[in-house]
């Protein structure tokens, strides 16, 4: 099975989850990708949590779980520190 994942949808999304207005930009200060395992399964779960959504710097995390026979494992973990610049439109 193969993943792919868009930089490109992650902005829209985080500027969605963090509540910011369209003229708001979201911009990437630290990510940091730990794959752990092979992901092996019938299916792939990712989910992402707002660790702490602050008014300038915000914190994100997210796991990626491999689903077999109804058992998960997690396959990587992700963190990420992000800068919210508001009255600056992501271009």
């Amino acid at each position: 099975m193969r993943v792919f994942w868009q930089r490109s949808s992650i902005r829209p999304a985080a500027t969605r989850v963090l509540r910011c207005s369209p003229t708001t930009a979201v911009l990437t200060i630290e990510y940091k990708l730990n794959l752990l395992a092979p992901a092996v399964g019938e299916r792939i779960v990712a989910e992402g949590f707002v660790v702490k959504p602050g008014r300038t710097l915000c914190i994100t995390r997210g796991e990626v779980h491999a689903e077999a026979e109804g058992k998960r494992s997690l396959v990587a973990i992700m963190q990420q520190t992000l800068m919210v610049m508001k009255g600056k439109p992501d271009r």
